[in-house]
């Protein structure tokens, strides 16, 4: 995410004469609860949720490699036993 224009909008918002300044916190809480509406729609997931499902495709990926490693072997051994 970009980070310059928001930090160039706080620096402008900051220099407003002292009238306006009193409503700059109703602004930032009207901007931070537009930002989460906006946010949201975007159905992004958080760190920790994206964490928990990395670790969970990890076991994944563990579990599927051995069982094709079983299959290999169980394959294997009938064709051995087709071959007796």
């Amino acid at each position: 995410m970009n980070t310059k224009f928001f930090d160039e909008f706080a620096k402008r918002f900051g220099e407003l004469p002292p009238g306006i300044q009193k409503m700059k916190g109703d602004f930032e809480l009207y901007f931070k609860q537009e930002l989460q509406k906006a946010l949201a729609k975007l159905n992004l997931v958080t760190r920790e949720e994206f964490e928990t499902q990395t670790e969970t495709l990890a076991r994944v990926q563990q579990k599927l490699e051995l069982l094709e490693v079983r299959i290999q072997a169980l394959e294997n051994s009938l064709d051995s036993d087709i071959e007796l």
